[in-house]
């Protein structure tokens, strides 16, 4: 799969920038936008993404497809936290999803992902994935607990643009086994990397907190946990806290 990149220095959204440049292309094509800085990052439901200059990668992925149901669009979330965890796991392992697809190491998130589809009756017609991921930032004022970044983990600067080829390699990888419906496959290495897969864990919900385990995602991207009582719920994004 080839892209054509666009780099620039700044931008307010990665996304809100590809969806212009997608109304002025007259054809298909996958591209990507890379910032050196975005100024109004966005990740899921409407939280900010916050990135030191120069320091990250921040960018968004177009992708057309041309026969991709709906019912399957959690796939493509599946497929790109596979690929940015495999880019990843070149300088170090032990990288996990947080569903439905923040990427954590060690209880401290590394990268967000923020997929918008644009959809054609029951096909998707494309997929703007955008992507923010601590490279060489090493202070996080507002989340210093909550936060790390490659450098933290490995103790050395990293060429973004080195860490970035190899995300848009297994991106191209991956979403070919999108394309050849594929889906066990790549169940198979989201399911081994899912933080909390089968494993007994805390959480909390409308009615409190709980102990249980994940045991499953539907195709819609709904959570499936049974609790420790033995009731088994479903949680959309958002209805559920990790613990």
């Amino acid at each position: 799969m080839n892209f054509e990149i666009i780099r620039l220095e700044s931008v307010d959204s990665t996304n809100d920038f590809a969806k212009s440049k997608i109304e002025e292309f007259s054809v298909k094509k996958n591209f990507v936008i890379v910032a050196k800085e975005q100024t109004n990052g966005r990740g899921q439901r409407g939280n900010l993404w916050f990135s030191e200059k120069g320091k990250n990668i921040t960018c968004s992925i177009a992708i057309f497809f041309d026969s991709f149901l709906i019912e399957n669009q959690f796939y493509i979330s599946k497929a790109v936290s596979i690929s940015i965890i495999n880019a990843l796991s070149f300088f170090k392992s032990g990288f996990e999803i947080k569903w439905p697809n923040d990427i954590y190491f060690e209880k401290k998130k590394i990268a967000g992902i923020l997929i918008e589809n644009s959809i054609s009756g029951k096909n998707l017609n494309y997929s703007i994935i955008g992507i923010g991921l601590n490279v060489n930032q090493e202070i996080f004022e507002n989340d210093l607990d909550k936060a790390t970044s490659l450098k933290n983990i490995i103790s050395k600067n990293i060429d973004p643009n080195f860490l970035f080829e190899l995300i848009l390699k297994e991106i191209s990888i991956l979403i070919n086994l999108l394309e050849k419906k594929m889906f066990e496959e790549i169940d198979l290495y989201y399911f081994q990397f899912l933080m909390n897969y089968k494993i007994l864990a805390k959480y909390s919900d409308n009615s409190g907190v709980f102990k249980g385990k994940i045991i499953g995602i539907e195709n819609s991207g709904h959570l499936i946990i049974e609790k420790q009582t033995g009731e088994i719920k479903k949680y959309d994004f958002k209805e559920i806290v990790f613990l």
